[in-house]
């Protein structure tokens, strides 16, 4: 078979080591989304904290599953107190779906949270 008539026209290229770095390069800042204001309803599906959950030095994380409204399914993961963070064991254990207001961004593959201005058990 020959090639379309649009193909004919393009020279033979190479595309090496620093080319292939430009391209991953371009593909990462396309993905990046920069924080916007958002409400995010969902179910928390993972929950990650190295210490007690009740000391103030300690770095919670919860991931919630939601399904949002311009950017489709989403795992994204939220830094919470340690108030909030108990409330997340709970909800996560009953299955109960939780609200949160903060500033929602994507850097690569991974979405989140940040700036969380509320956070309830609906």
């Amino acid at each position: 078979l020959a090639p379309p008539e649009d193909l004919k026209s393009f020279r033979t290229s190479r595309i090496g080591t620093k080319e292939v770095e430009i391209l991953k390069f371009a593909s990462e800042q396309l993905k990046i989304i920069p924080p916007y204001p958002d409400r995010l309803d969902g179910l928390v599906v993972n929950l990650h904290c190295a210490l007690d959950p009740t000391k103030g030095n300690a770095h919670r994380t919860v991931a919630l599953k939601v399904m949002h409204q311009l950017h489709g399914a989403l795992e994204v993961k939220i830094a919470l107190g340690p108030n909030e963070y108990l409330l997340a064991i709970d909800a996560h254990a009953r299955g109960r779906t939780v609200s949160v207001m903060g500033q929602l961004q994507r850097k690569g593959n991974v979405w989140s949270l940040d700036s969380i201005t509320a956070f309830e058990v609906l």
